[in-house]
């Protein structure tokens, strides 16, 4: 028994460890693999939702469709996705889409002047843009902007420079039911919420849509 005592150890010794290198050679069944283990890149063209001030100053019209909330500012983008609903046909049919087109960039212009006057405007509460949609004429379409008051001046001039390119204000009184009628317009009002001015800009390429964000923003 003397002999055998440390034989039997030596073996469970040689055993045991066998077993340990055995199972260094297999992957852990509870670790995940490491290409899990990281972390997917960002998406790209994320943008951050508007401060809750901004956001809640954005008109809700009746009939009219929000199609998109603060896009990833950029002139070319902007304009993009307002022009992207109108047939290429009625925008080389209709003279007023046309001085439309030349307002939108204005309006793009500086909006996005007025983002970049501040870091991360959307998230400082300090900007909220908003693009509108007939369900039915899907080419007639507005712009609304909401700026802080520290981005006044930006914004005036942005109004300064849509009024010079409307030929009159649009009559925004009630009309019969019907189709729109393609109409430039532009306007803006002053607004306070919460201890902050804002200016409410807008923009849109119909008589129909121009009521609509008018009645919206400005209720009689």
């Amino acid at each position: 028994m003397s002999h055998r005592s440390p034989l039997s150890r030596l073996l469970v010794a040689i055993l045991a460890l066998s077993l340990v290198t055995a199972c260094e050679d297999f992957p852990q069944q509870d670790t995940p693999p490491r290409a899990a283990q990281t972390k997917a890149p960002p998406k790209k063209g994320f943008c951050p939702a508007a401060g809750p001030i901004t956001r809640s100053l954005l008109p809700s019209p009746e009939g009219v469709e929000r199609v998109a909330t603060n896009p990833c500012l950029g002139v070319n983008d902007l304009i993009g996705l307002a022009l992207d609903a109108i047939p290429e046909q009625k925008m080389a049919d209709e003279a007023e889409l046309r001085t439309f087109r030349q307002g939108l960039r204005t309006f793009a212009t500086r909006v996005t002047v007025a983002a970049d006057a501040v870091d991360c405007a959307y998230e400082n509460d300090h900007l909220a843009v908003s693009i509108y949609q007939d369900p039915q004429y899907d080419w007639s379409v507005g712009l609304v902007a909401v700026v802080r008051g520290d981005l006044e001046a930006a914004a005036e001039d942005a109004v300064c420079l849509l009024l010079k390119q409307v030929p009159f204000l649009p009559d925004v009184r009630p009309r019969a039911v019907g189709p729109p009628t393609p109409k430039f317009c532009a306007d803006a009002q002053s607004r306070e919420a919460r201890g902050y001015d804002f200016m409410i800009m807008w923009i849109a390429d119909s008589d129909a849509m121009c009521r609509s964000l008018t009645h919206a923003i400005r209720p009689t």
